[in-house]
């Protein structure tokens, strides 16, 4: 009988700054955070939809439900928490990781 190999995948780890809690899904831990930590936060609005949100999930919401569509009908892309707008979607993305996301936590 052969001896099998173990292969060990390094997985990032997102821990909550507030609590005890750790995931390895950064959207479970946003929502941790929504639901634990931040009740009097307000809520947005989708500008496209009717969904609704803290501004987390509703930036969330919009580049994963609505770039595509958006892409279309707009030569701009605007940030829907700020001002910022840019031509492509990549500096989109690139300006709300980095101005409006959570930061991942390295364990």
């Amino acid at each position: 009988m052969k001896a099998q190999k173990s292969v060990e995948i390094k997985q990032t780890w997102y821990e909550c700054p507030f609590a005890r809690f750790k995931t390895k899904d950064r959207d479970i831990l946003i929502r941790h955070i929504i639901i634990h930590h931040t009740i009097s936060e307000p809520f947005f609005a989708c500008p496209y939809c009717d969904f609704e949100g803290i501004h987390v999930l509703v930036e969330s919401h919009i580049l994963e439900k609505h770039t595509k569509s958006i892409k279309f009908l707009k030569e701009r892309h605007m940030c829907p928490i700020c001002d910022f707008e840019t031509k492509t979607r990549d500096d989109l993305v690139n300006h709300i990781d980095v101005s409006h996301q959570f930061k991942q936590t390295i364990s």
